[in-house]
């Protein structure tokens, strides 16, 4: 018997983008799919645009933001699988048929992993295809690499040991989902195809390239650091790495200030930096950070 896919895609007035979405989805040579539509009380056609689809299933009204969409969409799937369409992006044509095959090839397995790419336009800005990352066996591809969560197909009792997506986190709770899925040990199955396209374009946090909303996301990654640094769950590996995405944050934001004539600002973030990375690396590290904040993926401008 086929495995039933469930895919989710989280929106909220994003008509413009959502045609080529839902299309990829259509298009894919799959006999089983259920595509679940969370709409946070969009006001620009996309309700009628979903409603004159009778293949997609609707689930409406407000919510506070698109991690509580994607938690809905999960908690209404039926499929064996889940995954994840930004409104924005799109499945490759075969990413079903390659995660099935991945599936059937490790029938143990918890989750997929393909290829994706970043585009803007009809330009390819990069791929992300390391099997390192795919695998998400270390907490340094949940905080820092290429987290790639929309190319990722999981088995939907590896769902329910995860948990939800924490909404703690408005803009990269992604990582924090993906952390827990690393210190479980959930077991992720590289595959090599090229699965899914994300669109670098204006409004979007993680791939607008807007250097203003980079603080943020350092912001957020700091508080998400400091947790995992403490949590009862993570290794003592998990932890240095956590450490390390502490100092790191800290100090993008020690430069923000410092560099914006706020220096009463910066010394408050320098007191706290006791068990980040020393005082006298924390300035180096700040551009292998902006290469992480690059690839964050974030749904929240995208929907």
């Amino acid at each position: 018997m086929a495995l039933r896919f469930s895919i989710v895609t989280p929106t909220f007035n994003r008509r413009d983008m959502l045609v080529e979405a839902l299309d990829s989805v259509a298009s894919q040579d799959w006999p089983e799919i259920e595509h679940i539509v969370v709409d946070g009380g969009s006001t620009d056609g996309t309700l009628e645009l979903v409603a004159s689809r009778p293949e997609l299933r609707l689930i409406g009204g407000p919510d506070e933001g698109v991690y509580e969409a994607l938690n809905k969409g999960i908690a209404a799937a039926t499929g064996d699988v889940v995954c994840f369409l930004n409104s924005d992006d799109a499945f490759e044509p075969g990413a079903l048929n390659a995660a099935a095959a991945g599936f059937a090839e490790k029938p143990a397995c918890d989750s997929v992993c393909g290829s994706a790419r970043l585009v803007a336009g009809s330009e390819t800005i990069e791929v992300y295809d390391r099997d390192e990352d795919k695998r998400l066996t270390s907490a340094r591809t949940a905080l820092f690499g290429a987290s790639i969560i929309n190319a990722r197909f999981f088995r939907k009792a590896a769902l329910s040991r995860i948990g939800p997506f924490s909404l703690a986190y408005r803009i990269g709770s992604d990582r924090d989902f993906l952390m827990r899925a690393v210190t479980m040990g959930l077991q992720t199955q590289p595959i090599a195809p090229l699965v899914y396209t994300y669109r670098c374009h204006h409004g979007s946090l993680s791939f607008s390239g807007e250097v203003a909303q980079r603080p943020a996301i350092w912001q957020e990654l700091l508080t998400m650091a400091r947790h995992w640094a403490d949590a009862e769950m993570a290794k003592p590996s998990d932890r240095r790495i956590a450490w390390t995405l502490e100092g790191r944050c800290l100090g993008r934001l020690i430069q923000q200030d410092l560099a914006a004539g706020r220096p009463r600002e910066a010394w408050r973030l320098l007191a706290q930096s006791g068990r980040g990375l020393p005082l006298n690396l924390m300035a180096l590290a700040g551009g292998v950070l902006d290469a992480a904040v690059a690839r964050i993926a974030v749904r929240t401008a995208l929907r």
